[in-house]
């Protein structure tokens, strides 16, 4: 275990010193210069670039690279010849943690580097996921803060409550479990940890704005349920830069992050329209958006939702514009980690429920007057009407038998929650576009609730 601890410390002095075009000093011998090469079908040649960093384990060599380059697409962006540093893969390394003067953000950094032993990675079973949520008596939700509309902490009925969106969407879980809407906790994620706290076991779900992918899927084992908010890459710029179009920017600094999928994005469209542009990386504890502000870059893209609540949180969020291409899809929604089915299909079938709601009519309002309704359906969804083996639908996944009404009784259905959140009578206006259930020409659709 000291060994995986002591390569893990390697790794983020790789990311604070390597990344910069240094190595630390006194570190060179810890660190192997890798070639990158190409085989004669011009593909990269794994193979062989292992073979230079004395790796035999292709995956953690795979791994490795996307962690400290923190791309998906890492592989996309080397050229033959390219030259870059990684830990070599050494049993044990003697790392002195001398005070040295690394500068503001990476003395930032550098305080947040313990050598407390990494937490163990959580591998779920059947069952013990909502086991342990049962036991600890609340539910650990993953999101954004300071994310208006979506995410975010604010001070309500006399006390500090996680408001929005993501966060409501959450709240729903929670409720299904456990008839309350406060048996929640919510922890803080960023690009960076959102993932890394599903995998350890940190968070029980994140929901924060999170794209579904079929690498992060397939790659990082993690399980993306239905799809809460269907967006697109956009762009904002000031006004003063009178442009309408995304394709007006040639030559434009552009500011991105590279631990999300706005980078290749970014790449892909103006590759596309014959467009040069400037890239502006954001440093590592930097926002995006505040490297806009500063006047470091002339636009930035992200999720077109992500940018109408940056732009409301702004000082003046009249001076910028948000330009009209949508250049990606990026739906978004709650992720888990594989292993448990019975906590994704209590977490799926919730966000289902919530579409169903709208299209029955069934309002936090309204929804006792659906008591011993005609419908089967409606039946079926009040804890009224199964079948032959079990009383109530909700028993098939461990659930009480009024878990779909009281989620929708005590935050609502799709559409309050989205209304009440990001609609076009909040400061966002967003208005609801493909987020439309499937019966008005929207893509939200609930299968069969029998």
């Amino acid at each position: 275990m000291i060994h995986k601890l002591i390569f893990s410390l390697i790794t983020v002095f790789w990311i604070l010193g390597i990344s910069q075009g240094y190595v630390l000093e006194g570190q060179e011998k810890d660190f192997i210069e890798i070639t990158v090469q190409f085989d004669k079908q011009n593909r990269l040649d794994i193979k062989g670039m292992m073979e230079q960093a004395g790796y035999e384990d292709r995956g953690a060599f795979l791994e490795l690279i996307q962690d400290i380059t923190g791309s998906e697409n890492w592989d996309r962006n080397l050229d033959k010849g390219d030259k870059f540093f990684m830990p070599k893969p050494v049993s044990e390394v003697e790392i002195e943690l001398a005070p040295q003067d690394y500068g503001d953000a990476e003395s930032e950094m550098m305080e947040s580097v313990s050598i407390e032993q990494k937490p163990k990675e959580y591998f779920p079973t059947f069952g013990s996921t909502v086991k342990r949520i049962i036991d600890r008596g609340y539910v650990i939700c993953g999101t954004k803060a300071n994310f208006p509309g979506f995410s975010e902490k604010k001070f309500v009925d006399f006390e500090d409550k996680w408001v929005g969106f993501d966060a409501d969407i959450c709240r729903a879980f929670a409720i299904a479990v456990f008839g309350d809407a406060s048996n929640i906790e919510y922890e803080v994620v960023d690009g960076r940890t959102r993932f890394e706290f599903l995998i350890d076991g940190t968070i029980d779900v994140l929901s924060a704005a999170t794209t579904y992918t079929f690498s992060r899927n397939v790659v990082k084992k993690l399980e993306f349920m239905p799809t809460t908010y269907y967006d697109g890459q956009g762009f904002i710029v000031r006004k003063t830069l009178g442009v309408s179009s995304a394709k007006q920017l040639d030559g434009a600094k552009i500011c991105f992050s590279s631990t999300g999928t706005a980078k290749d994005n970014i790449k892909d469209f103006f590759k596309l329209h014959g467009l040069t542009y400037e890239p502006v990386s954001v440093p590592v504890g930097k926002n995006t958006k505040d490297l806009y502000i500063a006047g470091e870059c002339d636009m930035y893209g992200t999720d077109a939702s992500g940018l109408a609540s940056n732009r409301y949180g702004f000082k003046h969020p009249e001076r910028h514009v948000i330009l009209p291409e949508i250049i990606s899809k990026e739906p978004l929604g709650p992720v888990v980690r594989y292993g448990d089915q019975q906590w994704s299909d209590i977490v799926r079938w919730t966000v289902y429920v919530l579409f169903l709601a709208e299209e029955l009519g069934i309002t936090s309002e309204n929804v006792q007057d659906f008591k011993e309704h005609k419908n089967p359906t409606i039946q079926r969804f009040m804890g009224e009407l199964n079948g032959k083996e079990d009383e109530y639908l909700g028993s098939k996944l461990g659930l009480h038998k009024l878990w779909a009404a009281d989620v929708i009784e005590l935050i609502g259905n799709y559409e309050e929650i989205y209304e009440r959140n990001v609609g076009e009578n909040t400061p966002l206006r967003l208005k609801r576009g493909l987020n439309k259930l499937y019966t008005k020409g929207g893509l939200h659709y609930s299968p069969p609730l029998k």
